[in-house]
């Protein structure tokens, strides 16, 4: 009801200061959160993978090929390019 309501509008507006806090963040440290987020996703991709398979009724093979790998082979792609993007 009216407190989900509220919930979604204040987590709005934490989301609204925490894209200031980025906006401000150099490239290497946004780099080095992307590390920490390809970590975070490989040393949980079996957990990751099972909530895939519960929530869409994907295999694990299938979850852990088209969601984890591919969010793994995105962010690796996106440090990569982080330079070549913002001319750093």
């Amino acid at each position: 009801g009216l407190s989900f309501f509220y919930q979604v509008l204040e987590r709005i507006s934490l989301a609204r200061t925490a894209q200031q806090q980025w906006a401000k963040s150099s490239f290497p440290q946004r780099r080095h959160l992307l590390r920490i987020i390809l970590r975070f996703v490989v040393e949980n991709a079996e957990a990751m993978a099972k909530v895939a398979c519960r929530d869409s009724g994907k295999t694990m093979i299938d979850a852990m090929f088209g969601e984890i790998l591919v969010t793994c082979e995105k962010l690796r792609w996106t440090i990569s390019q982080v330079s070549e993007w913002m001319g750093e």
